[in-house]
């Protein structure tokens, strides 16, 4: 099985209209900087940013940054990121979720393999 010898970390931008998103995604009813959420052994998340637009619809646009530890099985790791994710999403219309610069529709799948192929970028470097 591959596992990575480094950490790994992606950078998650998630614009939602939805108020609840962010304690949902972290699992807490408080949020501030800095807070961490263990998604499985050696994935955690940890919110960034957090900023409210007030536009015709309040807009609510936060930073993430993941972490997938060193010695973990790649391929697990990701699918539970992904599958993670997808879920928190899912239920929400009008989310936009951005992985490293890179804008994706809001499906397991996809989710999945854009990690997969950043994961092969930051290999080949």
């Amino acid at each position: 099985m591959e596992k990575i010898v480094k950490t790994m970390k992606l950078h998650l931008k998630i614009e939602t209209f939805d108020p609840k998103l962010d304690s949902d995604l972290f699992e807490a009813t408080k949020l501030r900087a800095g807070q961490e959420k263990i998604i499985s052994n050696g994935v955690s998340i940890r919110l960034e940013s957090y900023k409210l637009r007030e536009t015709v619809l309040p807009t609510i646009a936060f930073d993430v940054l993941v972490s997938i530890g060193q010695n973990v099985v790649l391929p697990i790791a990701i699918s539970i990121l992904s599958n993670y994710l997808y879920d928190k999403l899912k239920r929400r219309k009008d989310n936009t979720l951005v992985i490293n610069n890179k804008s994706i529709e809001i499906d397991a799948e996809q989710i999945k393999q854009l990690i997969i192929n950043i994961a092969n970028e930051e290999k080949d470097e």
